[in-house]
């Protein structure tokens, strides 16, 4: 069974912006897990959050490139959220009220726990909050 680990917007906007403070890290955890083979995995909310923020960072172009970038990885799937995350995706946010998480966070957190996945590739604080119902969530291992 090969590794599957979701990726964050927060991973993406680190390895797109070398000025960022945590961008050699994403690209030493990236490099990592494509030695592993490991089948990387987000969600169209995901990517939606990430284009738009490299829009307002970069520009179209890049944004642009961006995305024909993942659309043409051989590692990277991108998903649609279920009608399923999506009513889940509520439940996260009503049970973890106290915390700031952002609707993408909680449609991460459902498909996470749908599908079992137990490693996020993220620099987001909230991914350490959570915990899936399905099992621990292992952050840039």
């Amino acid at each position: 069974m090969s590794l599957c680990v979701f990726v964050d917007t927060s991973a993406f906007y680190e390895l797109t912006d070398p000025n960022e403070r945590r961008h050699d890290d994403a690209v030493a955890i990236l490099t990592k897990l494509e030695d592993q083979h490991a089948e990387l995995l987000t969600t169209t909310f995901v990517l939606a959050e990430s284009y738009g923020l490299a829009v307002l960072r970069f520009g179209s172009g890049k944004a642009l490139a961006f995305l024909a970038g993942l659309r043409n990885s051989k590692t990277m799937k991108i998903i649609s959220a279920s009608d399923q995350d999506l009513f889940r995706a509520e439940s996260i946010l009503a049970r973890y009220s106290d915390q700031d998480f952002s609707y993408v966070d909680a449609v991460s957190f459902a498909v996470i726990e749908r599908l079992r996945i137990r490693r996020a590739f993220t620099f987001d604080k909230h991914f350490a909050v959570f915990r899936p119902s399905t099992a621990p969530l292992v952050l840039n291992d």
